[in-house]
């Protein structure tokens, strides 16, 4: 059952953020926003990917069409095919991380039918 609850939660929470070289700096995602940095921010989502079987490449490629989608509406415009590929210096950081069986995610996932 230990394994079980792992395996439902390994990968779990998924956050995908995007940015463009030279301009994002990926190290102010935790910082407070002000005037002089809010263009330099990157464009994060999160997902959750719990079950026994993992849907990580679809929650990550949805994460990132997302992400683009956000990056794109202001600053950028028509280059939201090229952030979802990777290309002219769009970068994608992924991160992942267990979830474990006390988080209330877990919890609503496992127990949908007591909703």
């Amino acid at each position: 059952m230990t394994i079980e609850f792992w395996v439902y939660g390994r990968r779990g929470y998924v956050e995908v953020c995007v940015g463009k070289q030279g301009e994002t700096d990926f190290a102010l995602r935790d910082a407070p926003r002000t005037d002089d940095n809010r263009w330099k921010f990157p464009r994060c989502e999160q997902r959750t990917n719990l079950g026994l079987v993992s849907k990580y490449d679809e929650v990550t490629t949805e994460a990132t069409a997302a992400a683009c989608r956000g990056a794109t509406v202001f600053r950028n415009q028509g280059q939201g095919k090229q952030c979802v590929a990777g290309e002219d210096g769009w970068e994608h950081r992924v991160q992942s991380r267990h979830t474990p069986p006390w988080h209330p995610a877990f919890f609503e996932h496992l127990f949908w039918f007591l909703r």
